[in-house]
């Protein structure tokens, strides 16, 4: 409540401020008329005012899902094997941090001319901007998960795949879930991102960068509202979910 009360004061400044001096509406618009542009865009769906823009987040959205399952799956895999095998670890760390500290904007272009600019490209660049955080926080659980564990698995005479699915995979979810509460926002932006240096032109990222060349003030902001929409139904129902497998299966970090 106190954050809508403060989200509305800022609202109600900003239409003051503009109304009553000489800003460019160019540069920033009335939110009145952005909230009127974003309800008849979803609305009416004319050609006026443009492709609906929900039609344009979800393609972003559904490129940063798959980015995103993949980074999931992809880095959980690559974190335990990070864990079990050092040699593999020193390989493959280094290239992975350096990729992990070069901006989307900066590498993107380069991907694109190497693989071509098609959806897959866009999809592999959300996997290398988010992947990292995923195999630091598995590998760094797999190693928090005390020895006399596994040897209290190998006293039952556990295979290694009832321990990874008794032991190892409960050990990782906490942490896990945790991440992919920061990777669900950073999925979507690499999608949006990754969009301006290719062909994909039916994402919201793209129309955006064309919004604004083009000088559509009111379809810049209203785009930036879904935008923010968008990430956060994406943030909160991850943390749905991985309140859910918490409260189901009671899984609890190692001490």
């Amino acid at each position: 409540m106190i954050i809508s009360g403060f989200f509305l004061l800022i609202l109600l400044f900003t239409e003051w401020y503009v109304t009553n001096n000489d800003i460019p509406r160019t540069i920033l618009p009335l939110p009145s008329d952005v909230f009127r542009y974003l309800y008849e865009n979803l609305t009416l769906g004319s050609t006026f005012y443009g492709e609906n823009l929900l039609e344009k987040s979800w393609v972003s959205m559904r490129d940063a899902l798959a980015g995103f399952g993949i980074s999931v799956i992809l880095g959980s895999a690559i974190g335990v094997i990070f864990a079990k095998f050092e040699i593999i670890k020193e390989s493959l760390h280094p290239p992975l941090f350096i990729i992990q500290l070069l901006p989307v904007p900066a590498f993107a272009p380069v991907v694109a001319a190497l693989l071509g600019y098609g959806t897959e490209t866009k999809i592999l660049i959300i996997v290398l901007f988010t992947i990292f955080p995923v195999v630091i926080a598995v590998e760094s659980a797999v190693r928090s998960i005390p020895k006399e564990y596994y040897a209290l698995m190998k006293g039952f005479n556990s295979s290694r795949v009832k321990t990874m699915t008794s032991l190892v995979i409960p050990g990782i979810v906490p942490d896990l879930f945790v991440t992919m509460r920061i990777l669900a926002t950073a999925s979507f932006v690499g999608s949006i991102v990754a969009e301006l240096p290719l062909v994909v032109t039916s994402g919201i990222g793209k129309d955006l960068y064309n919004s604004f060349n083009n000088q559509i003030p009111l379809r810049v902001w209203s785009s930036l509202i879904v935008i923010a929409c968008v990430a956060l139904a994406f943030y909160f129902s991850v943390v749905f979910v991985g309140n859910f497998v918490d409260k189901k299966y009671r899984y609890g970090r190692f001490q």
